[in-house]
């Protein structure tokens, strides 16, 4: 339940606002009881002795593991076995395929391209609707 300031507890009846107080009172002996209860299981966890926890042992690190040919991937070829390597399961002499030739017809003529696109700007304004009623409302109100 929300609580009441103190200007609205005085603009009620005394009936009602001591059952509002002692509602209000209610509240806050439980909150106390809650606090207090956490406040007692807080310090017991205190008093208890931290648990321990075991760290992993440790293995000591050989670095020469890391040099040796096996573990590398040159070592592993190397112990690779002749007959993994010959097992060729394609082959391309024993194939039907025959490569073509292909020339082109005849001699490759780059497109001449003779057309050419240069406005002169008489021309480009009198294209332009605007610009061109532009230059007619000026030279009417010139005079």
């Amino acid at each position: 339940m929300a609580r009441l300031n103190k200007s609205e507890l005085n603009k009620l009846p005394p009936a009602q606002r001591l059952k509002k107080l002692k509602e209000i009172e209610e509240e806050d002996k439980e909150e106390l009881q809650e606090t207090e209860e956490l406040i007692k299981k807080v310090e017991k966890e205190l008093k208890e002795p931290p648990v321990e926890i075991e760290a992993p042992p440790i293995e000591p690190v050989d670095i020469s593991k890391l040099f040796e040919k096996e573990s590398n991937l040159e070592g592993s070829v190397e112990k690779s076995t002749p007959e993994q390597e010959t097992d060729v399961k394609y082959n391309p002499s024993d194939s039907d395929y025959k490569s073509q030739d292909v020339k082109p017809e005849g001699p490759i003529v780059k497109a001449d391209d003779s057309t050419t696109y240069t406005p002169t700007h008489e021309e480009s304004d009198s294209g332009t609707a605007t610009r061109e009623t532009i230059k007619k409302i000026k030279k009417y109100s010139k005079g």
